[in-house]
C-alpha cells in the first residue's frame, strides 16, 4: 500500500494529532473517519476468534460437588473398599448429604468423594478390610533352587536377580503352585 499525502490546515493537523494520541496512530484516525463517511460500503462480519480447543476431561469418580445418583456412590464405595453390604451404606451417605444440600457446616462440598474419608473414620465398619496374604512367602534362594531343578531354562533368566520382587509374578505363581 502506498503512502497518501494530504495537505491540511494547522488547526486540522492539531486535531488529527490529538486524535492520533487517543487512538494510537494517524492511520487509525483516518480509518475511523473513512468508516464514518463511507456509508456506501457494507460492514463486514467480525471474524470469530478461534478459541483453543479444550480436550475433554475425563472426570474421576468421586469428584465434583455432588454425585449424579446413588449408583455412582455405590460404585465409588466399592472402588474405595467399603465392605459389603455397600448399597445401604451408600444410601445412608447419599441421603444425609442430599438432606443438607451437599454442605459440610456452612461450606458447600467441593469434592464429595473426600467426604467418605470422614465417614470411614467415624464408622469402623465402613473401613476397608485389610487384605491378608495367605500365599506362600517366597525367598529368592528357595525360588532359584526350585527353578534350577524344575525349569533350568527360566533359571538362566533369573539367576542374577537379587530381589524376589523383580521376578515376574507368573514365575512366582508357578513356584507357589508346585510348592503348596
Amino acid at each position: 500500500m502506498g503512502r497518501i499525502t494530504i495537505n491540511v490546515s494547522d488547526e486540522l493537523e492539531s486535531r488529527i494529532n490529538a486524535l492520533a494520541l487517543e487512538l494510537g496512530s494517524k492511520s487509525a484516525v483516518f480509518l475511523a473517519a473513512l468508516s464514518v463517511y463511507r456509508t456506501d460500503i457494507p460492514m463486514g462480519k467480525k471474524k470469530a476468534k478461534a478459541s483453543p480447543k479444550k480436550k475433554p476431561t475425563e472426570t474421576k469418580l468421586g469428584t465434583g460437588n455432588r454425585p449424579k445418583g446413588i449408583k455412582e456412590v455405590e460404585e465409588f464405595f466399592r472402588g474405595r473398599g467399603v465392605p459389603e453390604p455397600v448399597a445401604p451404606k451408600a444410601k445412608l451417605f447419599f441421603d444425609h448429604y442430599e438432606s443438607v444440600g451437599w454442605r459440610v457446616g456452612n461450606r458447600v462440598v467441593t469434592n464429595w468423594g473426600a467426604c467418605l474419608t470422614t465417614w470411614q473414620q467415624n464408622h469402623g465398619d465402613w473401613r476397608p478390610i485389610p487384605q491378608t496374604n495367605d500365599k506362600i512367602k517366597v525367598s529368592m534362594d528357595a525360588f532359584l533352587k526350585w527353578e534350577k531343578k524344575e525349569h533350568p531354562e527360566w533359571y538362566a533368566k533369573h539367576r542374577l536377580i537379587e530381589n524376589i520382587g523383580e521376578v515376574d509374578e507368573f514365575y512366582i505363581e508357578q513356584y507357589r503352585n508346585n510348592n503348596s
